[in-house]
Formats: C-alpha cells, structure tokens, sequence
C-alpha cells in the first residue's frame, strides 16, 4: 500500500522479469489507474536496465487501485502487476476527516 496526498505524484517502479535486447524501443508499458469513478491509462517509462516507471497524481482524495498492462505479455515483472494507493485530502486534516472510498478494477 502506497499513500500519497492528492495533487502529489506517486512513483511506481517495476523490474522486468526477462532481458530485452532494445527495451525503449522494443516494449510498451502502461499502468491503468481506477477509482473515484475514474479511469486513466498512464504510460510508463523506461528508467534504465530492466527498470520501468510510472507516475500518477490523484486528483480527489480516495483510493486508487491499478494494472500494468505490457505488450511483452510473457515478462512477469512488467506484465499484470497490481497495486493500491490512497490519497489524502491534505496532510493538515486529522485522520478521522479523511474518507476513503474502495473501489475494484
């Protein structure tokens, strides 16, 4: 579980399960974040080796589940990753303000 506030990017991080020989060139990447009756694909990006990024800002505090979606669908470190991050309304409000709202993808 990742908590972020809102307005605040979040960073992922994923490590490819196999070698790719051009892996700019070669594999796409990208995460699809859901929740809060939103739904957003964000493309990731290749960090280096066998290191992929990806970054997400919530707009609306709640919670935001996600799923990596690879081209290379055989590579289990890219490829149906999943993940949670809640998002704070801001870090000033005291816990028991917050609302988180669960949603499923």
């Amino acid at each position: 579980m990742h908590t972020t506030p809102i307005h605040q990017t979040a960073e992922f991080a994923f490590t490819s399960s196999k070698e790719h020989e051009g892996p700019f060139n070669e594999i796409e990447l990208d995460a699809v974040f859901s929740g809060n009756d939103l739904t957003c694909k964000v493309p990731a990006f290749w960090a280096g080796g066998g290191t992929w990024k990806v970054r997400f800002a919530a707009t609306r505090p709640g919670t935001y589940g996600f799923r990596t979606v690879c081209s290379d669908s055989t590579d289990s470190g890219l490829h149906d990753q999943e993940g949670v991050d809640w998002n704070r309304a801001s870090d000033t409000r005291p816990p028991s303000s917050i609302s988180f709202r669960a949603r499923s993808i």
